[in-house]
């Protein structure tokens, strides 16, 4: 199952840049609350503040792997050889034109 997944589909790669946007997010979100815990004195503040910048340096380095991925799937698009399109038939078009 997961050859199948990641021989066919970039899902992977785009999911992981979704988990790195949520990290951000979480660690934003756990830094304001380490940053309130410290004004009211609270004595989780530092632990709190440790979290948060590990999730921050955590999900931004996930966003820099799903960038580089991003971008690697776009050079194989480009290069696997496809054709951007198929033509079924032509009209007024001989054959020796084409080649």
């Amino acid at each position: 199952m997961i050859v199948g997944l990641t021989s066919f589909s970039f899902g992977p790669i785009y999911a992981s840049g979704a988990v790195a946007a949520a990290g951000l997010l979480a660690a934003v979100v756990t830094l304001a609350v380490a940053a309130w815990l410290g004004a009211q004195g609270g004595a989780q503040a530092r632990t709190t503040a440790l979290v948060g910048l590990a999730t921050f340096f955590w999900s931004t380095l996930l966003g820099a792997v799903s960038v580089v991925g991003l971008y690697v799937v776009r050079i194989y698009k480009d290069v696997r050889g496809r054709p951007q399109y198929i033509v079924a038939s032509t009209v007024g078009i001989d054959e020796s034109a084409r080649n």
